[in-house]
């Protein structure tokens, strides 16, 4: 355990709790966005048959891409914004409610 930034030094804060750079969550969705992105590409090339659309092998990567930036940036801004209302203490229940 380490110490928590602005907390009393008498209570450590889990390893897992503090509060990640804004680096390591576009990093961790780039992992987790690209590690799918071959997946999507070969439902592509199979499900596009089945529905009669023809595409090239370049178009359906062509298409991947697209669709796995708009993935990585939608990963990324739903990840700070739940960041930041859990720093404003929306994630913690109300006490005396």
């Amino acid at each position: 355990m380490s110490e928590c930034p602005g907390k009393s030094k008498a209570k450590p804060c889990p390893a897992n709790s503090q509060r990640q750079s804004r680096g390591m969550p576009l990093i961790e969705a780039a992992a987790n966005v690209v590690a799918g992105y071959g997946l999507a590409v070969g439902r592509q090339l199979l499900v596009f048959p089945l529905i009669r659309l023809e595409t090239t092998l370049r178009q359906s990567l062509q298409i991947g891409a697209l669709f796995t930036a708009f993935s990585l940036a939608r990963s990324y801004v739903l990840r700070r914004l739940f960041e930041r209302l859990g720093a404003r203490g929306f994630s913690s229940t109300k006490k005396g409610a």
